[in-house]
């Protein structure tokens, strides 16, 4: 994580915790909470109730000026490409895009490495692979209207970094025609982790141990924080733990990864001290290096995407009063339910 976060946008570094824990969902996030309140999920003292459930006191902003901006920026856009509106200017992108990114740092995160990303450029977009990739071939928005320009495709990138883990996600994900890519089928990233590398291990000082409230342990996750974190390569995990290693590059330049491997021991019954212990004999540790592959992973089922979830239902009240306007007044009072509800 560590590694990531200074190739990375300084929101990614913003949002991700860099100490490795258990979690059902694969991540734990820290957005608009501050640099304190995570260390108490890991440091094993007592958590303040400014930082727990019920009685947590951090505050998240209803709007910001970062979606007032964004949101004026991709409305242009779509006038200037489809109505024929202004065209987007230099100018335009360093009112929004280029403001966001030059947003001062925070002390910690220049202290990791982290940089503030580039300005966008409107004459020299990148040309993202992944814009015409197969999984955008799947949805409703590709299929209705084509491969979006390199500009929109780059206003869509920011407001993903900006708004992640925010209300708006959900929204433009739909008003983008972009739900099909919630499913696995059509976009297999989504069953992947991160990056790891299982078969580097560190060990704590002393010292660092000294600092913890927990006892010293192994970490099979490279370069953690004070390198505290979980040795997951264990005899319990064999057929459990499992990665996609990388098998090289597609054509058109996205990541062409081999099958998925589970991690593989075989052990042997030793006597220590007069009792039983299980010891590994052999194993494919020095093998499991790809991205990691979430345990008990399933699919979204594919109702979940169907047409009819790009709207909202109307209740089934509203349809009623509608009714019994109608029936009062004698004229023509109708509301209709959305396809599909």
């Amino acid at each position: 994580m560590q590694d990531m976060v200074v190739t990375r946008d300084p929101r990614f570094e913003a949002t991700y915790w860099d100490e490795p824990k258990n979690s059902p969902t694969g991540m734990y996030v820290e957005k608009f909470i501050d640099r304190v309140g995570p260390t108490y999920s890991y440091n094993g003292k007592a958590r303040p109730t400014q930082y727990a459930s019920n009685t947590n006191e951090n505050g998240f902003p209803v709007v910001r000026y970062a979606e007032t901006v964004l949101n004026w920026l991709e409305a242009k856009a779509e006038l200037a490409e489809r109505f024929g509106g202004a065209a987007v200017t230099q100018s335009d992108l360093d009112k929004s895009i280029n403001a966001i990114r030059k947003r001062p740092l925070d002390e910690t995160a220049i202290a990791k490495g982290v940089t503030k990303t580039a300005p966008l450029q409107i004459n020299n977009l990148p040309n993202d692979p992944e814009r015409t990739a197969a999984p955008q071939k799947t949805t409703l928005g590709y299929k209705t209207v084509g491969a979006v320009s390199p500009l929109l495709w780059e206003i869509r990138r920011e407001r993903r970094m900006e708004f992640f883990l925010e209300k708006v996600r959900s929204l433009d994900i739909r008003r983008w025609g972009q739900l099909e890519l919630m499913r696995i089928a059509n976009n297999p990233d989504l069953g992947i982790g991160g990056y790891v590398e299982l078969d580097l291990t560190a060990t704590l000082t002393a010292s660092q141990a000294a600092d913890l409230a927990r006892p010293a342990q192994t970490t099979s996750l490279k370069k953690t924080k004070d390198n505290v974190g979980f040795n997951i390569l264990t005899i319990a995990n064999k057929g459990v733990v499992s990665v996609m290693p990388i098998d090289g590059y597609n054509a058109d330049g996205t990541l062409k990864l081999k099958d998925r491997l589970y991690f593989d021991c075989t052990t042997t019954e030793v006597t220590r001290d007069g009792k039983p212990v299980t010891v590994v004999t052999a194993s494919n540790y020095d093998k499991m290096r790809g991205f990691l592959v979430p345990q008990n992973i399933k699919d979204r089922d594919a109702s979940d995407v169907e047409v009819r979830n790009y709207l909202e239902p109307i209740c089934s009240q509203v349809i009623d009063q509608y009714k019994e306007k109608a029936a009062a007044t004698g004229k023509d009072y109708s509301i209709y339910q959305n396809p599909g509800w």
